[in-house]
């Protein structure tokens, strides 16, 4: 094998490991999702948009 092939083995070696890296995190967020719906937890977004809602009630309120 010559350097040339060497380094373009390694580079696609290095390239799969990315690839699986990424599918398995998208796998574990996936999973991650599931199990919090089940758990019915309110997600970050859900939280910020509850504490929105919240100081916008309470803005109103003191103005009145």
């Amino acid at each position: 094998m010559s350097q040339q092939e060497s380094k373009e083995f390694l580079n696609d070696l290095w390239k799969k490991g990315e690839d699986t890296q990424r599918e398995i995190d998208e796998k574990i967020k996936k999973k991650a999702k599931e199990m919090i719906g089940e758990l019915n937890l309110a997600t970050k977004e859900e939280v910020r948009e509850l504490e929105r809602r919240i100081q916008v009630l309470e803005n109103k309120q003191n103005d009145s």
